[in-house]
């Protein structure tokens, strides 16, 4: 089922509500300039692992609804339609969803400056939906015509190593700079100009200009019958090779000017190449008319369950190029104000994320309390552009970090209500990291 496959998406980014905790090891994400008070050596398996989720308008209760004891999706026949659409954005509904995992870790001082070394597998989903994407599957009327044009979908999965320095260049001056060298796992790209779809009682009559991407060693997309990708038919081999390779840049800077810290950086500065022998490509261009679904006044079913995307979404094998993609960058700005020495702290925090199909913009207001050396907490308030729905959000995180041990665990949108199976939802942001490293020695500066 098409809708299925909308919901089976993962989350990942940065975690603001730690950008002025000083003995996290997660805040240098932010800004490759902060440095925490130890060096570290991150575990195995739980060294760091986050996830995240946003979108302007879906959440789980408006996606997933209850129904005789269990959830059923928005497309079974209980929901109401009106009730459904009236919970999305009448334009674009876009989302972004990824997961990182660190394999490696490890951050030490060398003399004045502080070394680190990052190896993660990152997995990163974005898409722009259209209203009326979500009418069709809800409704799907005779003698009705929807366009899908602006519907968009990108599916990164990559592994990065990271190499950083930073160092203090004059009293209250400190800059740091870390390079990436990104191996492409797979990628998948598909975008519709044109998506028209005209239902009559007895077919559907389709015109759409759109592309599709995907590279991935290892990976066969058959045709069928009618020249066009049969996704049912998809092989898998293990890959020999990369898919594609990158690379990328982070920089920022600090500031302490006594009464206050500023902070800025700009992130992910680079690019990804795919290859053409590890891509396949498909056009989807033209008119034609699918006649698999009962839409006339008798039906009692929505004439969209148990269509497949592949019945009306019809992509034709193109020759392959190489292909640039961008990747998610970010600039960061942050200022501090110490209100009780090293106790407690407020600070601002703005974050642009310029995604590959869309951009947000958030502000975080901070409060940070290091009541000891080896604990800290910080609590968040934060508030995205008009371009998000449901834009205020709450956060929190703590880090215990004793001499022999750093456990760091926080979000930035706290979870408010959950199902019975804790689910969250009433929603459309989450994240949550998690992590524990060995702290190494302080500097000795």
């Amino acid at each position: 089922m098409l809708g299925a496959s909308l919901m089976s998406i993962s989350a990942f980014g940065q975690l603001t509500s730690s950008y002025f905790m000083p003995g996290s090891t997660f805040r240098g994400e932010l800004n490759p300039a902060f440095r925490p008070l130890r060096g570290y050596v991150s575990l195995p398996a739980v060294g760091g692992t986050n996830a995240k989720f946003i979108s302007n308008s879906l959440t789980v209760d408006n996606l997933f609804y209850p129904h005789e004891g269990e959830l059923v999706s928005f497309l079974h026949s209980s929901v109401d339609a009106e009730q459904f659409l009236s919970t999305l954005n009448k334009g674009d509904n876009t989302l972004n969803a990824g997961v990182n995992t660190k394999i490696l870790g490890i951050g030490t001082y060398v003399g004045r400056g502080f070394v680190t070394l990052d190896v993660d597998v990152k997995t990163d989903v974005q898409a722009n939906l259209p209203y009326e994407l979500f009418d069709l599957l809800k409704n799907s009327k005779a003698g009705q015509t929807y366009s899908l044009a602006g519907t968009k979908l990108n599916a990164t999965a990559t592994a990065e190593a990271a190499l950083g320095y930073s160092r203090e260049l004059f009293k209250g001056f400190t800059l740091g700079l870390r390079g990436k060298f990104i191996a492409g796992l797979g990628y998948a790209q598909m975008n519709f100009d044109q998506f028209d779809l005209a239902m009559n009682e007895d077919a559907w009559v389709i015109n759409s200009r759109g592309v599709a991407n995907v590279a991935m060693n290892g990976l066969h997309i058959p045709t069928g019958d009618n020249s066009a990708w049969d996704f049912e038919g998809i092989e898998f081999a293990m890959p020999e090779q990369m898919s594609g390779s990158g690379m990328a840049i982070d920089l920022g800077a600090t500031y302490d000017l006594g009464f206050a810290t500023l902070s800025a950086s700009v992130l992910n500065l680079g690019f990804m190449k795919w290859s053409a022998e590890n891509i396949q490509s498909g056009v989807a261009s033209g008119s034609y008319t699918y006649t698999g679904a009962e839409i006339g006044s008798g039906a009692t079913t929505n004439p969209m369950e148990g269509v497949e995307f592949a019945d009306f979404v019809q992509f034709k094998p193109t020759a392959s190029e190489d292909l640039s993609t961008k990747l998610t960058s970010n600039v960061v700005l942050g200022a501090e104000v110490p209100l009780i020495s090293d106790i407690f702290s407020v600070g601002v925090v703005y974050n642009l994320a310029m995604r590959e199909l869309y951009n947000t913009s958030e502000l975080t207001l901070a409060a940070t309390l290091t009541p000891t050396r080896w604990l800290s907490a910080s609590a968040t308030y934060s508030s995205f552009g008009a371009e998000m729905r449901g834009a205020e959000t709450f956060g929190l995180a703590l880090n215990f970090h004793p001499s022999w041990i750093n456990i760091f665990v926080g979000t930035d949108y706290m979870i408010k209500e959950v199902t019975p199976q804790f689910v969250p939802v009433s929603q459309n942001k989450l994240n949550l990291y998690f992590g524990v490293s060995v702290p190494l020695a302080r500097s000795k500066y």
